[in-house]
């Protein structure tokens, strides 16, 4: 989970991020209890702007199991707009 300096994310189709990794919280300012509690939601931590975005990786996720890195941003815990670099692939359950 925490090996490594590049964020992961593991997301339900519901917006739920259902774990994430240490460099994901520290970059967003989150905690494992905001991860636990339900606080840091993949559809609520995406500016308006970005859900378009996100609509389109799903979609190409549904379709062909994995989607290419894309830019957008996220918003941190404290209102400032992170960029990220954003890519996904379905995992079997």
């Amino acid at each position: 989970r925490n090996a490594s300096n590049a964020g992961v994310v593991m997301l339900a189709p519901d917006g739920r991020i259902l774990d994430a990794n240490d460099a994901v919280l520290r970059l967003l300012g989150y905690t494992r209890g905001d991860l636990a509690d339900g606080r840091l939601r993949w559809d609520t931590i995406t500016p308006a702007r970005w859900q378009a975005t996100d609509a389109a990786i799903a979609a190409t996720l549904r379709a062909r199991g994995a989607a290419p890195p894309v830019e957008k941003s996220y918003r941190a815990r404290d209102g400032r707009e992170v960029p990220v670099l954003v890519g996904g692939a379905l995992l079997a359950p």
